[in-house]
């Protein structure tokens, strides 16, 4: 049986405060879920991502960081689907 990767949607990321609902959203706690998730909580869905070199990561957190704050009739929508 293949198993698939998990990851959640980014449709919000702008909007949150915490990474799975735990952590408080800062570079350096994306960087280390990023790589090792599991490390942080145990049982989450999340993938590792260990051999991501420093600059990778860096790129990672800033599209991350980039993600705009979803407006409120969207954010709506959202929430109903």
């Amino acid at each position: 049986m293949e198993m698939e990767a998990q990851c959640p949607s980014l449709a919000n990321f702008g909007d949150r405060e915490t990474i799975a609902n735990y952590l408080d959203v800062t570079d350096e706690n994306l960087k280390a879920w990023i790589q090792d998730p599991q490390s942080l909580k145990q049982g989450n869905n999340m993938p590792a991502y260990p051999d991501l070199s420093d600059e990778e990561l860096d790129a990672l957190v800033a599209y991350l960081n980039q993600l705009e704050k979803l407006d409120p009739e969207t954010k709506e929508g959202l929430e109903r689907d």
